[in-house]
């Protein structure tokens, strides 16, 4: 496997955090080759592309911006990133049933976990600010159970404290999800020990 012989840094692995929560990949060798997506707001993008070609060969890429929609497709066309992606084990379908964090992402240094739990928050999570307490939250929903455990054992090594709970869904037929909660003065210190690309706590 590949991974085995490039080192997963800690921009590699936000770009893999970043491709666990918003990407795909698309393979058509007879057409347009190999192809990495990733849909997001124009700036994680941007970002991303700086990080890949830092570490990937690439033939091309495009940002496209989604018809009636304020978000992007990034679209790097590179068998690199693909077969690296790929090699890791990410399923292309993120079901609920189904284990999305390889199992050697478990042992991987803290910094570089931390990091992939950034580009999953980054991508998936959102900032607000509770009114009726007074306080501001990151919020992270996923179906992926899997994903929301990596990342609240990540956050229990680097001091992070958070809340994880079960949000059972009616009707029956919809899918449970998960939620990881950062609340009040917890989120400067996510934001102080994680950081983020595009999350920041306005003054008030």
């Amino acid at each position: 496997m590949l991974y085995k012989f490039m080192e997963i840094t800690e921009d590699i692995a936000e770009i893999i955090g970043r491709h666990i929560a918003d990407g795909y990949l698309v393979k058509n060798p007879k057409r347009n080759g190999y192809r990495v997506v990733l849909t997001e707001k124009r700036e994680i993008l941007e970002d991303q592309i700086k990080k890949i070609e830092k570490y990937f060969a690439i033939t091309s890429f495009r940002i496209a911006k989604r018809k009636d929609e304020n978000i992007y497709d990034l679209i790097v066309y590179s068998k690199q990133l693909y077969n690296f992606i790929k090699d890791l084990g990410i399923p292309q379908r993120k079901e609920s049933n189904r284990s999305i964090i390889p199992k050697m992402f478990w042992n991987l240094p803290l910094n570089v976990k931390k990091r992939i739990a950034r580009g999953i928050i980054d991508c998936d999570g959102s900032l607000w600010f509770d009114k009726s307490n007074k306080r501001f939250v990151i919020e992270l929903n996923m179906i992926s159970r899997d994903v929301i455990l990596f990342i609240s054992h990540t956050f229990e090594k680097l001091g992070i404290s958070h809340y994880v709970t079960i949000k059972k869904r009616k009707p029956k037929n919809r899918k449970t999800s998960y939620s990881l909660r950062i609340i009040g003065k917890e989120v400067k210190n996510y934001l102080d020990i994680v950081g983020s690309c595009i999350l920041t706590v306005p003054s008030r």
